[in-house]
């Protein structure tokens, strides 16, 4: 029984001499390995995107495909950022289908013509035959009449009595017949001259159409200025709708760039934001400008591309026009932070339990911190709330090394860790 009990005591003392070493040690490593800090400051934050664009001008003349005529092809169109003067032909386009359709027109009004001649012509001849068996029909039905009323059945005998008076009703139904027939050819002729007419009206409003669009065949500049497309592959061969926008003359002594900004880069994109443009051509030249506005939704630049952008329209504080052309690529840059605030670097804010947090001093030990973030920049971020100016921030997780050396010494140790551990790690 004795030795059981010095048996005990000794695997007791055992474990403290093992837990102390431990402790020991622990204390050592967090002696030898200070966390690095930093004082937290309020201090002038500025953010500022990049985006690239091209300059237009603030007004243009729209250049349009003719209205009041079918879908055009191109035939030919001025190159684009050609310079013209005002009156001078921009585009032309393909007559060969108003031409044909002119010509089968014309062609069609002559039948019509023919045919409503023949029609007139032989509608009279028929009218003056119908006219004819008129007056003859009446004629006999008047000598059937006289004879009628010279019958006596003295003279007469009772078959040529009868036969007289059938005569007469004879000629009363020629008369009736002729009458009738005669009315109706008047209105098939009628009707076959509306045909005709129908068939002509048709003909001339098909020419109308050819003319007009024959005569809508050329657009010309409405002034001087620098021809631009509206779509980058315009070329001879491309179909318009009437009324499609096909370029515009921009009045180049007023000039705005537009610009387009990553989807990600967009907060606090707004009016009257600064900016500052160089063209790629003259690099060594700046122009100042602010923000006129902004789109509402991010779109693509390319549909095979899934990246999404704003557009940004800029307005300049001044437009060069020996530099400036329409079209011309742009760099901006986008101010659309500067104020003083609170910042972290980003290396300072960690995420504990889902939540932002950062590590502040409290006597010789930390205490996380819940952070509201608002906007940043690669390297750094503004703190909301959470931290004021002159608290201390551990700069690396104070809790790191702890964990790192608690797992490195249970690698090589067996058994249960001493109690107080988590304690310890503070």
């Amino acid at each position: 029984m004795k030795v059981a009990k010095l048996a005990a005591a000794i695997i007791v003392g055992g474990l403290l001499v093992f837990g102390g070493t431990r402790l020991a040690a622990r204390l050592r490593t967090a002696k030898s390995h200070p966390v690095p800090t930093m004082v937290v400051q309020a201090r002038p934050f500025e953010r500022s995107v990049p985006a690239e664009g091209y300059l237009k001008a603030e007004k243009a003349t729209p250049i349009t495909a003719p209205v009041g005529v079918p879908p055009l092809k191109i035939a030919w169109i001025k190159p684009n950022g050609s310079a013209v003067e005002a009156g001078e032909v921009v585009v032309r386009f393909d007559r060969d289908d108003f031409e044909r359709n002119l010509i089968d027109g014309q062609t069609d009004r002559r039948v019509a013509d023919v045919k409503l001649a023949s029609e007139r012509a032989s509608t009279e001849s028929a009218d003056n035959e119908r006219k004819r068996t008129v007056e003859l029909a009446q004629l006999n039905l008047e000598l059937a009449k006289e004879r009628a009323q010279e019958e006596d059945d003295e003279i007469f005998s009772a078959n040529e009595i009868l036969t007289s008076r059938i005569d007469g009703q004879l000629s009363e139904a020629r008369v009736q017949h002729a009458e009738k027939a005669t009315s109706i050819d008047r209105k098939i002729s009628r009707s076959k001259m509306r045909l005709l007419d129908l068939e002509r009206k048709a003909a001339e409003l098909s020419i109308g159409r050819a003319e007009q669009g024959l005569s809508k065949m050329e657009v010309v500049a409405p002034h001087a200025g620098i021809f631009v497309y509206d779509w980058s592959e315009l070329k001879a061969g491309d179909s318009v709708h009437p009324g499609q926008s096909i370029a515009n003359l921009p009045l180049v002594a007023t000039m705005e760039a537009e610009v387009f900004v990553l989807e990600a880069d967009a907060m606090g994109l707004a009016p009257g934001k600064l900016a500052s443009i160089v063209l790629e051509s003259h690099r060594d030249q700046s122009f100042a400008g602010t923000i006129k506005s902004v789109d509402s939704l991010a779109k693509r630049r390319q549909n095979e591309v899934p990246i999404q952008y704003f557009s940004v329209i800029l307005s300049l504080e001044k437009t060069d026009t020996a530099l400036m052309k329409p079209g011309q690529r742009v760099a901006a840059k986008l101010e659309l932070e500067s104020a003083d605030a609170i910042t972290l670097p980003r290396q300072c804010v960690f995420e504990l339990e889902g939540e932002n947090v950062a590590y502040r001093k409290v006597g010789d030990s930390f205490e996380a911190v819940k952070l509201t973030l608002g906007t940043g920049t690669p390297g750094l971020v503004v703190v909301e709330a959470g931290l004021k100016a002159g608290d201390i921030i551990a700069t690396s997780d104070p809790f790191g090394d702890t964990r790192k050396t608690d797992e490195s010494e249970d690698t090589n140790t067996s058994g249960p860790a001493p109690a107080g551990d988590e304690e310890l790690g503070l």
